[in-house]
């Protein structure tokens, strides 16, 4: 199967590819004791999911969602990936398959993250000076 310039897992291997990561998942949570390691276990069940494209549609979002379930339970933040972004976020899922490395999907989400992060504090900083007559954060905090 393909979507773009990627090709994914044939359909035969995605029921034992999908055990196999909701089973390294499970492993990875229980040694991840810092916020570092959960987001990065966060970030990399995000990759391998929609690496593994089981869904003939809503890959990205399922991934997505699961990136987001994973940090709810971790207590932390949700990340998002930025609409005006969505362009490097497809080249860095492309550059760490090809590379065969997660470390440039890491760059590109860490980079989201923060970003996102430095919003909320700004708009946390706009409602405190205001006493509250801003919009609010988002609903992810």
């Amino acid at each position: 199967m393909s979507a773009g310039n990627a090709y994914f897992p044939s359909y035969d291997k995605v029921e034992s590819l999908t055990v196999k990561l909701i089973n390294s998942i499970n492993e990875k949570a229980k040694g991840a004791s810092t916020d570092k390691d959960k987001i990065e276990l966060s970030f990399a069940a995000h990759f391998n999911l929609v690496s593994i494209h089981p869904f003939y549609d809503g890959n990205g979002r399922t991934s997505r969602l699961l990136l987001n379930f994973l940090q709810k339970k971790f207590d932390l933040p949700m990340a998002i990936v930025f609409k005006e972004d969505k362009n490097e976020y497809f080249t860095a899922l492309q550059d760490a398959r090809k590379l065969n490395q997660i470390s440039p999907f890491y760059a590109f989400m860490f980079g989201q993250y923060y970003k996102f992060l430095d919003l909320e504090i700004e708009a946390y900083k706009k409602i405190s000076q205001n006493k509250g007559k801003t919009k609010g954060l988002s609903f992810l905090f």
